[in-house]
């Protein structure tokens, strides 16, 4: 199968790279690929090696030529590293063969932000957000441009219709996910299927847990139980994470507990916990805590494969009750409540661990199932399965985006129209204001715009 993927593989220092080089690589070893980059004359950085890497501006010529049976798209809230797929995606106009957007998060709202708003087109953003989602959207729109919303908004906010309207078909890795695609209301609604998040399977190491307890200025007694908890950046999970490491340093002792990532809303004083602003490696070992407790809602990709990697490492792991561990066996990994949220079942569920077997049985699943070859080969079954269904796909997609966009033009030419003949005098010598009119009406309709004459406003 001949496979085009746009995808920054040349972007190693930043986990949305190293994940896109990992799937790229797997892909490579079971089609015939070609993954195209963005030139970023900035920051040129060497290609990845034993992989055919071209620049975005090759794509137009080998697709026209025909040398591709399917086009994927790689797509993360990492608007550095994914701001030219948002584009190209955007761009498309039904050109064969339809494209296959890999989909990593469940929200892309910072995305949107960084393309829009950071460069300062606060037009396009508002425009989106309506477009997205309705009055909800229009009226969002001015408060975030103000400065104002936070995660817990843009987790519904998400701004995945602007990106995947244009795409034949989206693969995604949780029930989460397949929701939120599906319940995209209109003609443009894609097709979605399911992959396995493929992830770098991991080996725990008491060395890196030893240096993650000092960087935190933890300095535990050899025996001393070591947890994580991961600190989420919405005010709940600031609040859940700071009660369960407080319910771990008074139910058990000794005992060390590191809250890692954002920092909380409230100064902790406590000496058993420390803070670390670090994030987990995505690849290679990583420390061998007694257990891990993430009580994160995953709407960003990185979540689920930071639980998959402790899995595989056998590290005891403590989720939320989210749809997106569905999949996952009981007990592989622990699940508690969040609505309503109890610290101390969350404190009990990390210090009574699952058994060897249990763990040994994570590490198998994981191994077999979310590695980045299980993910490729999931990738091209589906592509296979649905080659009829994609080739129907992009003729429709192709007929009815153009009527939407014909509109959109229209309505932009219409809003530029009134702007500029607004306020015209009607009363210039000779009807010159009539006349310059018709010109105009005559060259929108040679566009395909046809509507009532302007010359009618201003003779």
């Amino acid at each position: 199968m001949r496979l085009a993927l746009f995808a920054p593989v040349n972007h190693p220092d930043r986990p949305q790279g190293r994940d896109a080089l990992r799937l790229a690589r797997a892909l490579d070893r079971i089609s015939d690929l070609t993954t195209y980059v963005r030139v970023d004359p900035a920051r040129p950085g060497p290609l990845p090696a034993h992989l055919r890497v071209e620049s975005q501006q090759a794509f137009e010529c080998a697709a026209l030529r025909g040398e591709f049976d399917h086009v994927l798209y790689f797509l993360a809230n990492d608007a550095y590293l994914c701001e030219y797929v948002g584009r190209r995606l955007e761009a498309a106009r039904g050109n064969q063969p339809g494209g296959v957007v890999l989909l990593r998060d469940a929200t892309l709202q910072h995305y949107f932000q960084t393309v829009t708003l950071y460069l300062g087109d606060a037009r396009n953003y508002l425009e989106g957000m309506a477009q997205s989602h309705d009055d909800l959207g229009e009226r969002a729109g001015p408060v975030v441009t103000a400065g104002g919303g936070r995660d817990v908004m843009f987790r519904e906010l998400d701004m995945l219709r602007f990106f995947l309207e244009g795409a034949a078909a989206v693969l995604v890795s949780t029930p989460e996910l397949e929701r939120r695609v599906a319940g995209l209301s209109g003609q443009l609604v894609p097709l979605v299927g399911r992959v396995p998040r493929g992830v770098a399977v991991a080996s725990s190491s008491r060395e890196l847990r030893d240096r993650a307890l000092a960087a935190a200025g933890l300095t535990p007694p050899r025996d001393a139980r070591a947890y994580l908890v991961r600190v989420g950046s919405a005010p709940l999970e600031q609040r859940d994470a700071l009660a369960v490491a407080l319910r771990l340093a008074e139910d058990e002792s000794p005992v060390c507990v590191v809250l890692q990532g954002m920092a909380p809303a409230e100064q902790v004083t406590h000496d058993r916990i420390g803070w670390s602003p670090e994030e987990p490696a995505d690849e290679g070992e990583v420390p061998a805590w007694d257990a891990v407790i993430d009580l994160r809602e995953p709407v960003a990709g990185q979540v689920l494969a930071e639980v998959l990697r402790w899995m595989s490492a056998q590290v005891p792991v403590v989720v939320g009750d989210f749809p997106a561990f569905g999949d996952l066996p009981p007990g592989m990994p622990l699940k508690v409540s969040i609505a309503p949220f109890d610290p101390v079942a969350a404190s009990a569920a990390a210090r009574h661990a699952p058994g060897t077997a249990a763990i040994e049985s994570s590490r198998a699943l994981v191994t077999r199932e979310h590695s980045a070859d299980a993910e490729a080969a999931a990738v091209l079954r589906f592509l296979g399965q649905r080659t009829l269904d994609l080739a129907e796909r992009t003729a429709i997609l192709g007929n009815v985006r153009e009527r939407i966009l014909a509109e959109r033009r229209r309505a932009t030419c219409m809003r530029i129209r009134e702007g500029v003949f607004r306020g015209m005098p009607t009363d210039l010598p000779g009807g010159l204001g009539a006349r310059w009119a018709e010109e105009v009406d005559a060259e929108l309709k040679s566009w395909g715009i046809d509507c009532a004459p302007l010359a009618d406003r201003v003779a």
